[in-house]
C-alpha cells in the first residue's frame, strides 16, 4: 500500500493564508444600530453655541440670532482671537455661510478702519496660517474690512511662492488704492499669467492716479500695448479698458502707441480698440482687407 504524503511546510502555510483571507472576505453580520443618546457629542463652548446660532440663515430665529451677534461684537477682540483659533483647529468643518460669517464678524468690529483690533487679529493669522490656503483667505477678509492700513500687512506677501497668497495680498492693494502701489503692481506683469495677472490689471484699474498726469497715460499704452496677446479672453478685455482710459477714450494717441507691424492674432485687439475709441473709424477702413468675413460682421463694417 502507497503511503499517504504529508504536505509540506510551505504548502501548509499557502492554504492557512488562503482560509484566513477567505474568512476575512465572508460576508459579516450588519452590527447593531446604535443608540442616538449613547454617540459621544463634541463638547460646545459658550462662544461655539453663540456663533452656531448667530451664523444660522433660519429666519424663525431672527431674534436669537441678533442677540446672539450683540454678544459676539461686546467680546471685540476676544472674539476675533477665538475665530482665528476656531478656524485654524486641525480638522475643522466650517459649512459656507459659516465662512461668510466669520467675514462679516470681522468687518462689522473693523467698523470701517476705525477700530484696528480687526487689523491686528487679521495680521497676527496672516503671519502664523498654518497653510497658504488658510492665508490667501486671511487676506482676503482684509481687502474687506475697509481699513486701509491694512496694506502695510499685505505687502511682505506679494513675492511670496504661493500664487493663491500673491493674487489676494495683490486684491488688498488695490482695495486700498494708493500712490505706491503702482510700482509694485507693474512690477514683473508680463511675467505673471492667468488670474494673477487678471488681479494685477484690476488693482490698476482700481487707482485713480494710473492715468492722472500725460506721463503717466503714456506708461500706460506702452506697458500694456505687448501684453494684447495675453491668451485669455478676461484679460484682453481689461487691457483694452486700461488702455482706453488712458487715451481718454481717443483712437490718436492709441494709434501712436501701435506697433508697426503686429500679428494677426493682436491686431484683431487693436481692431476692437479702434472700434471702441473716438476717431478711429477711418483706421477700420483701411483694415478691412486684412479682415475675414466673419470678423467683418463682429466689428460691424
Amino acid at each position: 500500500m502507497t503511503p499517504r504524503r504529508t504536505p509540506s511546510r510551505s504548502v501548509s502555510r499557502v492554504l492557512l493564508a488562503g482560509l484566513a483571507c477567505a474568512a476575512a472576505m465572508a460576508p459579516t453580520a450588519p452590527a447593531a444600530p446604535r443608540d442616538p443618546a449613547s454617540v459621544p457629542l463634541p463638547a460646545l463652548t459658550r462662544m461655539d453655541t453663540l456663533f452656531l446660532t448667530a451664523a444660522t440663515g433660519e429666519p424663525r430665529f431672527q431674534a436669537v440670532r441678533d442677540s446672539a451677534q450683540a454678544a459676539l461684537l461686546a467680546g471685540d477682540s476676544l472674539t476675533l482671537a477665538w475665530l482665528v483659533e476656531r478656524t485654524m483647529r486641525p480638522g475643522h468643518r466650517l459649512t459656507p455661510r459659516q465662512n461668510h460669517y466669520i467675514e462679516r464678524l470681522f468687518t462689522l468690529i473693523a467698523d470701517s478702519g476705525r477700530h484696528a483690533a480687526s487689523r491686528r487679529a487679521l495680521a497676527r493669522a496672516v503671519a502664523t496660517a498654518p497653510h497658504d490656503t488658510a492665508r490667501a483667505r486671511w487676506l482676503y477678509i482684509g481687502s474687506r474690512l475697509g481699513d486701509t492700513a491694512f496694506r502695510t500687512v499685505a505687502r511682505p506677501w506679494l513675492r511670496d511662492s504661493s500664487a493663491a497668497v500673491r493674487r489676494m495680498a495683490v486684491r488688498v492693494l488695490g482695495a486700498y488704492p494708493h500712490p505706491d502701489h503702482l510700482p509694485l503692481l507693474w512690477d514683473g506683469l508680463e511675467h505673471v499669467q492667468g488670474l494673477e495677472r487678471h488681479m494685477r490689471l484690476w488693482a490698476l484699474a482700481e487707482h485713480a492716479s494710473l492715468t492722472s498726469t500725460p506721463a503717466a497715460r503714456a506708461r500706460v499704452l506702452a506697458r500694456l500695448a505687448p501684453l494684447l496677446d495675453d491668451p485669455h479672453t478676461y484679460n484682453r478685455r481689461l487691457i483694452r479698458a486700461l488702455m482706453l482710459s488712458a487715451a481718454d477714450g481717443a483712437w490718436a494717441p492709441l494709434r501712436r502707441a501701435m506697433p508697426a507691424h503686429a500679428e494677426a492674432a493682436r491686431r484683431r485687439e487693436w481692431w476692437k480698440l479702434a472700434r471702441e475709441s473716438r476717431g478711429g473709424d477711418a483706421f477700420l477702413r483701411s483694415e478691412r482687407a486684412r479682415m475675414t468675413e466673419e470678423e467683418r460682421r463682429v466689428l460691424g463694417l
